[in-house]
């Protein structure tokens, strides 16, 4: 599966026209990015135990950095290294209710911070007046940072406990996407859009012991969308 996204590009560069066009040796693009991460929650309790599952957020929305630098190979063809930061602040609760003992509320808030750091190749893909489109495919890899705090309450007496931990995992990525610039002058551009469809592999696993019983969440990040926007900047121009 991940080969193919790669013989695609090929097929593409392959078929690819050469334009007669101002190329710039060097791109440096920054701006804002907007990451999206489904993420699958389980919960393992101690044998005797009994648990529902209140309420269940599966994803997070992560506001960031997003920046890169694309060096000209060939005529339509870049090498691209891309760059993002993103941010996620307290953006998933869980809740479950204990069945067994005192009925409880059982809470998860996370923050965290992603990195990732990927490079391959960039296609420019056609050319509209001021308008131009680009397809990439980029490999590397992803660290995250988080931070748990996991409450808990009885639903019926007053008695709470809180515990926090903090997990850190770094996993191989991958990126396949392309975006839109809208040409201003003749070093100036803006990103309408870039959007990536990125896979990363790696888990976070959460043990603490709350109360009587033991709590294991296994939190598995797979698919990601990211959408990007921002100003391009093009160095060294030259002829084609």
């Amino acid at each position: 599966m991940r080969i193919l996204p790669v013989i695609c590009l090929i097929c593409v560069v392959i078929n690819i026209p050469l334009m007669a066009q101002e190329q710039p040796k060097i791109q440096v693009f920054g701006g804002y990015s907007y990451l999206n991460t489904p993420q699958a929650f389980s919960v393992t309790p101690e044998p005797g135990q009994l648990w529902a599952i209140i309420r269940n957020n599966g994803g997070t929305h992560q506001n960031g950095i997003n920046a890169s630098v694309n060096f000209n190979l060939l005529t339509n063809l870049d090498l691209a290294i891309d760059t993002n930061t993103s941010f996620q602040r307290d953006a998933r609760d869980i809740y479950m209710g204990f069945g067994s003992g005192i009925p409880r509320e059982y809470q998860v808030g996370v923050t965290a911070t992603t990195y990732s750091f990927l490079i391959g190749p960039q296609v420019r893909l056609w050319r509209v007046n001021k308008l131009s489109s680009f397809g990439r495919a980029l490999f590397g890899i992803s660290k995250t940072n988080r931070e748990y705090t996991a409450i808990t309450r009885s639903l019926f007496i007053a008695e709470q406990s809180q515990t926090t931990d903090a997990k850190a995992d770094t996993g191989f990525a991958f990126a396949v996407g392309g975006g839109v610039d809208l040409r201003c002058s003749r070093r100036i551009s803006i990103r309408l859009f870039q959007a990536d469809y990125m896979r990363v592999e790696k888990e976070f696993i959460y043990d603490k012991n709350v109360f009587a019983g033991s709590v294991v969440i296994k939190d598995r990040i797979a698919n990601n969308l990211r959408i990007s926007t921002g100003i391009v900047i093009a160095i060294g121009l030259r002829e084609k």
